[in-house]
């Protein structure tokens, strides 16, 4: 013990007479390791951390399918009263309950916010094994079919809405018409399963009575709702699949019943498929979170192949002080120890400042990751994550301790004394300076090639124009707060709305659609040519707007015309297709002025123009309708460039009209479609940051070697030019030696890339397409490095007198 803290004391005072050596180590680590914890820590979140609900592994999500004639048509839909049937009759799950999710307005709360909500049975909590940090959670009195009004609100709600204070149990939070007696709230700790959307926090539970569903959508068993969710626990010695099939015969045998009174329906089925919680909740996130894993820890390798050649240059400069020890006795192991402990200090010291920048990385992570991978609010420096990250440390230390101890010829460490150090210096052999720079160059061109083509692919997101006109436009709705309207009230109520919201200073135009253009999966629905529907179908997005939407947005038309106000005024049977749907059916030219059938309705649609397809980024082509009128009160409104159209404005002129009114949705279109590309600029941003790294790292290291390499030929390349050679021969004779293990390291590179790409898409069917443009600018970055290193120590010796690089 005494001689570990001897050797400690000594590699203390060893690295205080070089601190711009520690220093260099220390940073490149510390930056290096504290990516590769914050990554290991994902992945561990992501793959192997159990969820936080008890017996996780009976706990499951029925997702519904729909298929026609056996095509596969959709997944992850409910109709209602299907759900309903299944939760109510049901022996395949010792427990179940249902979700509904939805986004509320709360009236009595401060700024009257909107919030997450969530509609659910008792069943959930207790399957979740929920804790509470106050009062109680749903019982039975408050299950379905019971109409209690109470709710269940989050341990973040209670802080910042109600102050924490004491007697939440006392309050109630007032929704619409209703006022809900808060009975519950959820603990700290509890952790909401993503089990809808990632990245959403409910806020309120509610009990599932009260959900916005009208009872004509709760007797529906045809239409599918995403937002509509059925989950429950295997009931003991009950397979999977067992319960998949009784699901799927119950839900189906009424579906194909109530399908066949519509023309579209003869040959329609729905069945159920049984999803695990884990399954749902990671979904396809494994493979990004194992790329993140595999980039950042290539970059560590790089990193470490940096300070190996730090570490033979130290071990170089410190072979005196082997010598003697050497002399008086020290063994091979003693030499190791040394350096070991020398190598641990560092590392230890850059772990500690790693895992201080992965906590607050995570902050990071979550700003930009967040709804794309699943559980980062789980992500934290616990007591697992202290101790590998030592494990990580004591590895590398270890690592750099054998290769520099094996690397010290110990039976010539006596002759250094004898000949007091001339001529025999400690040197890196040739093999292992071209072994460096294979591997660095090789780990760089992998590296940078993934990178740039993640970089180049999520660019073209971003920089793809829209096709609609995003700036200054909001979508705004409007909450009547539960008054009621028969549909021509209604619409003369819309009329007037949108008269008043015309003439507002700086506002352009008013248009009354469901959605802006960007919004893409709320609404589906069935397109077919024919009467009996029995030919091709399509299912587009629909759309309900009036004469002023693809004007308010900017919108072209292909063929065709826009709708007239008399069309919209009267309901007419007229629509628009983008073209995307024109071309499943033929072509602009075979579907303009034909007609469609639109869902059960009777009589057909006629196609009076062909919209241009407008680009939503991650869509793909989406097939999208238009028809009019919709009795929503839901406005997409254009403003001035310089002007401002504040919630604050809006409600002030809301509630001159009536002063029950007050804005729901208020969302600036720009801003929604910026929070589209979130994901591709969070890509672009991580890739850029690890290239710039890689390129840092690895130009590093091969100067340090290419640096030392052209060291050791300054006596031979100023005997060559006291011979006569010319400073251009001996550049070309240098570049073209250094040249050889970069070049090397490009082919291991680019074999490397190939046997990836062919086992992602041959073994995995990972569609994994590397560019072409990425690959070359990834090899003429390692080049430029490459020749910029060997270059600036060569020309300090080649065009200087040869008397110099002699003496």
């Amino acid at each position: 013990m005494n001689y570990w803290l001897k050797e400690l004391q000594v590699a203390l005072y060893s690295l205080s007479k070089r601190p711009s050596f520690a220093a260099v180590v220390i940073l490149t680590l510390s930056i290096t390791l504290g990516a590769f914890i914050t990554m290991v820590t994902l992945n561990y979140t992501v793959l192997l951390k159990p969820l936080p609900y008890p017996q996780q592994e009976r706990l499951f999500v029925v997702e519904g399918e729909r298929h026609d004639n056996g095509k596969f048509l959709g997944a992850g839909v409910h109709s209602y009263a299907g759900a309903v049937d299944a939760y109510k009759n049901n022996d395949k799950f010792s427990q179940s309950a249902l979700l509904h999710y939805e986004e509320l307005q709360v009236s009595n709360l401060a700024g009257i916010p909107k919030v997450f909500a969530t509609f659910t049975t008792p069943e959930l909590f207790n399957l979740l094994g929920a804790q509470m940090a106050v009062g109680r959670y749903f019982d039975k009195n408050e299950g379905l079919d019971t109409h209690v009004p109470v709710a269940v609100i989050s341990y973040d709600l209670w802080q910042k809405d109600f102050n924490g204070r004491a007697d939440v149990l006392a309050q109630k939070i007032e929704i619409g018409q209703v006022g809900y007696k808060i009975i519950g709230v959820l603990s700290e700790q509890f952790v909401e399963p993503a089990l809808y959307m990632q990245g959403r926090q409910t806020q309120i539970w509610l009990p599932f009575d009260f959900n916005s569903r009208d009872e004509q959508t709760r007797r529906n068993w045809i239409a599918g709702f995403f937002e509509l969710k059925l989950v429950g626990k295997l009931a003991t010695g009950v397979t999977p699949a067992q319960a998949q099939q009784y699901l799927s015969a119950r839900i189906n045998e009424r579906f194909v019943q109530e399908a066949k009174a519509f023309p579209w329906g003869q040959n329609v089925s729905t069945k159920a498929k049984l999803k695990t919680f884990e399954e749902v909740i990671i979904g396809d996130s494994r493979s990004t979170s194992l790329m993140m894993l595999g980039a950042v820890f290539a970059l560590l390798l790089i990193a470490c192949a940096n300070i190996s050649n730090l570490f033979l240059s130290r071990a170089a400069e410190k072979q005196r002080q082997y010598a003697i020890q050497a002399t008086l006795g020290a063994q091979k192991h003693h030499i190791f120890r040394g350096i070991f402990i020398e190598s641990f200090v560092l590392t230890l010291t850059a772990t500690v400042i790693g895992l201080v920048l992965s906590h607050f990385s995570f902050s990071f992570i979550r700003e930009y990751a967040d709804g794309h991978l699943p559980r980062l609010e789980e992500l934290s420096i616990n007591y697992i994550v202290v101790f590998f990250s030592v494990l990580i440390s004591i590895l590398i230390a270890s690592v750099f301790g054998f290769i520099i101890s094996n690397l010290i010829d110990y039976k010539a460490l006596n002759n250094v004394l004898r000949v007091s150090g001339k001529g025999s210096g400690l040197q890196i052999s040739a093999k292992t300076r071209s072994v460096l720079i294979i591997s660095q160059v090789a780990l760089a061109g992998v590296l940078l090639t993934i990178n740039f083509s993640f970089f180049k692919n999520s660019l073209q997101v971003i920089e793809q124009p829209s096709g609609f006109k995003t700036e200054n436009v909001y979508w705004v709705s409007v909450d009547s707060s539960g008054q009621q309207f028969n549909r021509d009230e209604r619409i003369a109520f819309i009329d007037h709305l949108t008269s008043e919201l015309d003439n507002i200073s700086g506002v352009n135009k008013v248009s009354n659609a469901i959605y802006p253009p960007l919004i893409t999966n709320n609404w589906t629905s069935i397109l077919t040519k024919d009467a009996a529907r029995a030919g091709e179908k399509v299912l587009p997005n629909v759309n309900l707007v009036d004469e002023k939407y693809l004007s308010t947005f900017d919108i072209p038309l292909v063929m065709g015309r826009d709708f007239k106000a008399e069309e919209i005024r009267n309901s007419e049977k007229v629509m628009l297709v983008n073209e995307t749907v024109a071309n499943s059916f033929g072509g602009a030219k075979s579907v303009l002025g034909k007609n469609l059938y639109w869902d059960d309705k009777e009589d057909p649609y006629k196609v009076i123009g062909i919209v241009k397809d407008v680009y939503v980024p991650r869509a793909g082509d989406v097939p999208q309708m238009f028809t009019g009128r919709t009795s929503s009160l839901s406005f997409m409104i254009s403003v001035s460039p310089n002007a401002n159209l504040s919630k604050i404005e809006l409600n002030k002129v809301l509630r001159k009209i009536n002063r029950n009114l007050r804005v729901g949705e208020y969302i600036k279109v720009d801003e929604a479609y910026r929070a589209l590309l979130s994901r591709d600029i969070a890509i672009a941003t991580i890739t850029s940051i690890l290239s710039l790294l890689t390129l840092l790292l690895a130009g590093m290291g091969i100067y340090g070697v290419l640096s030392y390499s052209v060291n050791l030929r300054t006596y031979e390349l100023g005997v060559r030019m006291a011979l006569g050679g010319s400073p251009k021969i001996l550049s070309k004779l240098v570049l073209f030696d250094c040249s050889k293990p970069v070049l090397l390291g490009l082919i291991v590179s680019v074999a490397f890339i190939s046997g990836l790409y062919f086992i992602a898409n041959s073994y995995y069917e990972l569609e994994v397409g590397f560019s072409y443009l990425a690959f070359v600018l990834a090899f003429l970055s390692i080049l430029l490095v490459s020749l910029f290193s060997c270059f600036i120590p060569m020309s300090k010796v080649v065009y200087n007198k040869p008397v110099r690089a002699l003496k």
